[in-house]
């Protein structure tokens, strides 16, 4: 498709959406509220894109694409996620927020010609 880099834009855009937001909260109304070293709008992307190794190189992948679009050469504390902050982050999603991006993705991909 010619416009699959607009319909990624305009699934990121829903990441940013309030009511998205409180769909992805899953106990707490608190989670995801505040900024993390990966927040909802990297997490769900980085889970979607995940290859099947292990989430050592899953997480040093990661680190290395950031340092890549941020034109940086040190690592900084603020791109670092440790395993442990991984899962924790992952344990608060609700399920239902993946189900919800599928959802929006194939109804503005079949309903629409061309994305907004």
């Amino acid at each position: 498709m010619r416009h699959q880099i607009n319909y990624l834009h305009q699934d990121y855009n829903l990441f940013e959406n309030e009511t998205f937001i409180q769909t992805a909260q899953c106990l707490n109304p608190n989670h995801f509220t505040r900024n993390r070293k990966m927040p909802l709008n990297k997490l769900i992307p980085h889970i979607l894109t995940r290859k099947g190794t292990t989430l050592s190189i899953e997480l040093k992948r990661y680190r290395q694409t950031i340092q890549q679009t941020m034109n940086q050469t040190n690592t900084n504390n603020q791109t670092i996620i440790t395993k442990t902050g991984y899962l924790n982050q992952r344990k608060k999603l609700n399920p239902k927020a993946i189900e919800t991006l599928c959802d929006y993705h194939t109804t503005h991909l079949y309903t629409n010609n061309k994305p907004t």
